[in-house]
């Protein structure tokens, strides 16, 4: 919508004898839209409102549904089991203690740490241990090894992690002290 209005200008003095001193300039036309009366009176309208609520819902809906296929309890259990495998190596190294590591469980593993990886009286090390994510577990529990202080395990050992579907993935423990899921 297209509105014409009328303003006229500030008095201006002239110094021409022949008009008055005080007179008014002319006229000037402007036009004016709607959007910029509305930049004017300033604020959205309810209709405006509602659209960008409803859009931003729209999107947010969309990006939750993608971001739950990142959710995948197996992968994230592995890639717990992998860090924190390099993080006892790295204890063991870093304070020259050896560290056995064990299952306590399907869902969490813990650390105990001696002198030596044959130590008879290890040390429970609790702030040193993995609960793994719900929904996966570890298949089999009857194992334990250890890193020696110069961070070297003492078997060869393939960690098998399960979900709730049957997927699986293995966690490998090489003898030079690598870590990696296959």
């Amino acid at each position: 919508m297209l509105t014409l209005s009328y303003k006229s200008g500030p008095p201006r003095a002239h110094s021409d004898a022949s008009g008055p001193a005080n007179h008014r300039a002319p006229r000037v036309a402007t036009i004016q839209t709607h959007a910029t009366r509305r930049n004017l009176e300033g604020g959205f309208s309810l209709f405006e409102l509602i659209a960008v609520m409803g859009l931003a819902l729209l999107l947010g809906s969309v990006a939750i549904l993608n971001l739950k296929a990142f959710d995948d309890p197996l992968q994230n259990g592995s890639a717990q089991l992998l860090s924190f495998l390099k993080q006892v190596r790295a204890k063991a190294i870093s304070s020259t203690s050896a560290y056995v590591i064990s299952p306590d469980g399907s869902g969490r593993i813990q650390t105990q740490r001696g002198a030596t990886c044959g130590d008879p009286d290890p040390i429970d090390d609790p702030l040193v241990s993995l609960v793994l994510p719900s929904g996966a577990y570890l298949y089999d529990t009857t194992w334990s090894f250890c890193f020696n202080s110069r961070g070297l395990p003492d078997a060869n050992i393939e960690l098998e992690l399960r979900d709730t579907g049957g997927a699986t993935r293995i966690v490998e423990v090489l003898l030079g002290g690598a870590v990696r899921i296959q």
